[in-house]
Order: structure tokens, then C-alpha cells, then sequence
């Protein structure tokens, strides 16, 4: 790593940075990318019996914040997760937790969408699992086509989502109210 930092210091000093920023920057990046990118245990999500509840269980603005893995910028924002449980359910909390822990490393929305639709489903055989991540991307913000108001919007249905009609109407129309919430926090 230590070339890493070296090489990046370099960079910004032809940059024109200062010196201090030169030396301590990079060192502050390293760092970050150590503990970002840095192995996570393996995550075990604990369910309980399920023998009467069997309608939508939604989830809705649940914050991440991950790193592209093209660009090295973050991407950030909100995200809905729904299952129709069958014999089994999850701890609300845990619904944040595969999000968190899917999000975390170098990472495309597409990917993270489908690695947290295909855990919940796995977790809890659910009769379904609906999954809708809206996402800010610094790269399309800082760099190409520089859209600040641009939000990207990946889903991934599994089960009966991809069947039933009704199921899947239910959570576009939850997930509705979830866009004015990221718009007025990004003052889109």
C-alpha cells in the first residue's frame, strides 16, 4: 500500500496540492479504502417460525452508501425491500442489515439490487421478494455527463412478484413515496 500512497501523493503534487496535502491525503485515502474495502465476517441473519402472518412486509428508506466499482465514487441512497413471508421471517432490523452488508466494497446498484433480493430469498424461502434501490452516483455527477439530479433506479422481483400482478402493483405503489423523500434530501 505504502506504493499506492506514494504514487497518489505524486499525482496530487502535480496537481498543484501542497505539500501536507500531498503527503496526508493519501494516507487518509489508503485508510479509508482498508477499512471500506477491508473483509467483513460472514453475516448470519437469524429468522423465527412464521405460522400466521402471511401478507406484504415492506421495508422502506433504507440509507446505503456503496463505492462504484468503476470510478472508485461513492453512490448513495435509499432503498424499499418487501417479502411475503412463508414459514419463516426475519428480524425489520435485518432488512437494513443485508442492504448495509451488500453495499459495503466496490460495488454496481445492479448487482447490489440482485445480491439483496437473492439473500432475503434465500434467508426466508419467501412466497416473494421484492427489492428497489434509487441511487445518487458521484461519477454521474462528477465526471461524463455530469447530471446532479440524475437518480438511478434498479429492481429485482423474485416468487410471486414476478407473477402476481396485484403483489407486484402493491409495492410500485408503496415504493411511490419513496421518491419525494430522495428528492427533497438532494434537493432535486
Amino acid at each position: 500500500m505504502l506504493e499506492l500512497e506514494r504514487a497518489l501523493g505524486r499525482v496530487l503534487a502535480s496537481k498543484g496540492a501542497p505539500p501536507d496535502i500531498a503527503l496526508e491525503t493519501p494516507r487518509r485515502w489508503i485508510r479509508f479504502l482498508e477499512g471500506f474495502l477491508g473483509a467483513q465476517p460472514e453475516e448470519k441473519f437469524t429468522t423465527f417460525e412464521n405460522d400466521r402472518y402471511n401478507e406484504m412486509v415492506v421495508a422502506e428508506k433504507i440509507r446505503f452508501v456503496s463505492l462504484c466499482e468503476h470510478h472508485l465514487l461513492p453512490f448513495y441512497g435509499y432503498g424499499t425491500i418487501a417479502y411475503i413471508p412463508q414459514r419463516r421471517i426475519l428480524g425489520l432490523s435485518k432488512l437494513a442489515r443485508i442492504l448495509g452488508y451488500h453495499a459495503r466494497g466496490l460495488q454496481l446498484q445492479e448487482r447490489l439490487t440482485n445480491q439483496v433480493a437473492d439473500t432475503l430469498a434465500e434467508v426466508v424461502e419467501p412466497l416473494g421478494v421484492a427489492v428497489r434501490l434509487e441511487g445518487i452516483h458521484a461519477c454521474i455527477i462528477l465526471r461524463g455527463v455530469e447530471q446532479e439530479s440524475m437518480v438511478v433506479t434498479t429492481t429485482a422481483l423474485r416468487g410471486c412478484f414476478l407473477g402476481d400482478t396485484l403483489a407486484h402493483t402493491e409495492f410500485i405503489t408503496l415504493c411511490g413515496r419513496g421518491v419525494s423523500l430522495i428528492k427533497l434530501l438532494f434537493r432535486l
